[in-house]
């Protein structure tokens, strides 16, 4: 399928290091994870966490410049290619990071001032009776989308390769990865709850499916409790989407239908009180 190796101008640079050439999405990660070493330091954390953020950041390290130089040194085309993906797996890593900063223990100013918002946009600007007004298919549909999310970013990189344009693989990762990993180093910043949990019973659903259960059930074994501004589903939905438009503007319906599954996801979250 045309899988090139990466080469041009700009967010295909590379940058030296350690004897082997870095690519600018790599480099996206190992500076988040020395981001939250020092903020871990500068938050007093116990001993235990401060050094599993350390490890993760040395892992991490090494494990970009072992396939930056098993590239060079050994197999140039298959580690060429799993360069394109270990960004994507450093993502969901980078979240679960962010786990050792929970400080709520309850309601806070934010989301009394959230709740506000979300009320008046469901209630007083009657989106929610738009999104129940056809009974469960499009609160459904909004709890797919809001589910899909962690397949977009595959998929995403898996069409570049399709249309044979890996030469733009970069310019994707660096928008898709680089406003995901700025969403998490705010989350300490904005300390909260899912909406769900701090007010307990109210403005949920009126449409419960099995999508939704799908989702609760995921959420209670893969969320972290630091904070739900902002959020990274939303900015990994629109990260995707932005991403595709940058680096496949010859194909914009791709870009829109991303885009428009990036805004379901946008409002599931608040509908779902996710």
């Amino acid at each position: 399928m045309g899988l090139s190796k990466p080469t041009g101008p700009c967010f295909n640079a590379h940058y030296e290091m350690a004897g082997v050439r870095l690519r600018l999405p790599e480099l996206l990660p190992l500076a988040f994870f020395t981001y939250t070493v020092f903020l871990g330091w500068s938050w007093d954390l116990e001993t235990a966490q401060l050094r599993s953020l350390v490890l993760v950041a040395v892992l991490a390290g090494f494990m970009t410049w072992a396939f930056a130089w098993a590239e060079l040194h050994w197999r140039p085309r298959l580690f060429n290619i799993a360069r394109d993906w270990l960004p994507l797996a450093l993502v969901p890593v980078a979240y679960i990071e962010m786990a050792n900063f929970t400080v709520s223990e309850g309601p806070t100013v934010y989301e009394h001032s959230w709740l506000a918002w979300d009320r008046m946009v469901l209630d007083a600007w009657g989106l929610r009776r738009i999104i129940e007004s056809l009974g469960p298919v499009i609160p459904a549909l909004l709890e797919v989308c809001y589910a899909l999310i962690y397949a977009l970013p595959g998929t995403a990189l898996a069409i570049l390769y399709f249309e044979r344009k890996r030469d733009r693989v970069d310019q994707f990762l660096f928008t898709f990865v680089g406003g995901c990993l700025i969403t998490y180093s705010l989350f300490p910043l904005f300390p909260s709850q899912p909406p769900r949990f701090v007010f307990p019973g109210e403005d949920l659903p009126g449409v419960h499916t099995v999508f939704r259960e799908f989702n609760l059930w995921w959420l209670e074994r893969a969320n972290i409790w630091t904070s739900v501004f902002p959020s990274g589903h939303v900015t990994a939905a629109f990260g995707v989407a932005l991403g595709l438009r940058r680096a496949l503007p010859e194909r914009p319906w791709l870009g829109r239908a991303f885009l428009a599954m990036a805004f379901a996801v946008w409002v599931a979250t608040f509908y779902g009180r996710y």
